[in-house]
Order: structure tokens, then C-alpha cells, then sequence
């Protein structure tokens, strides 16, 4: 959170693509949070053209749907407010739940690693 403070402090101008909570409907619980790196162009790959995504679930809720569900309505989001068709994600190999999550939203790895972690990327 504090990069995505510090990011919205120079540019403030990203606000609607940095970080979101996620909260369940059920009892308001914020159960993670979602967000862009920053507007098409802030990524790991430095594609003009892509936005890159991330999640965290907190331990308790994981393996819920959280981060499927919020992701793909990210995603929609950029589709239909900025004409974004180009996303890309990355994780570390050993984390199994979030590989997870990219294969049910239908990215597929890259063969790129940057700083550890697999790139993958899903065209809309």
C-alpha cells in the first residue's frame, strides 16, 4: 500500500487505476485488495499497450473466489472505460493459488520472469 501511496502521490492523475479493496457484499469485510500497477504503460514488460494487474487475499478468505471475481470485474472495467485488451500479471512460481487464478481467467505465461516472479498475459 505504501508503493500505491507513494505512486498517487505523483500522480494523482492514476487514482482509478490504483489500489481497491476487496469487500465481501455479505458483512462489508475487506477481505484483500486489487489493482493495476498504474495506468497501460506501468508494467513489469513496459508494454505501452497493457495493464497490469494484481491481487492479495488475506489468509482467512483465500480459496473463496475472491480474487477470480474481482479480478475479471478489474479487468471489465478497463475493457469497457479505456478500450485496455492487453493485461498481464505475474507471480511467483510456488504460489500455487494465485497460478491458479491465472489459468481460471485465462492467462497464459509468457516464459518471462521478472524479479522472481512468471509473467503471464491474457488478450481481450
Amino acid at each position: 500500500m505504501q508503493l500505491r501511496r507513494r505512486q498517487l502521490a505523483r500522480s494523482p492523475g492514476d487514482l482509478e487505476w490504483l489500489l481497491r479493496a476487496i469487500v465481501r457484499r455479505a458483512d462489508g469485510v475487506v477481505v484483500g485488495f486489487v489493482n493495476f500497477h498504474g495506468p497501460p504503460g506501468s508494467n513489469d514488460v513496459a508494454d505501452p499497450d497493457a495493464a497490469e494487474l494484481g491481487w492479495t487475499v488475506f489468509p482467512p478468505y483465500r480459496r473463496q473466489g475472491y480474487a477470480t471475481e474481482v479480478a475479471r470485474a478489474l479487468m471489465d472495467w478497463a475493457v469497457s472505460e479505456h478500450a485496455v485488451r492487453r493485461f498481464v500479471s505475474a507471480t511467483t512460481p510456488d504460489n500455487v493459488a494465485s497460478l491458479r487464478v491465472h489459468e481460471k481467467l485465462g492467462f497464459v505465461a509468457t516464459g518471462e520472469i521478472v524479479d522472481g516472479e512468471l509473467i503471464f498475459e491474457l488478450r481481450r
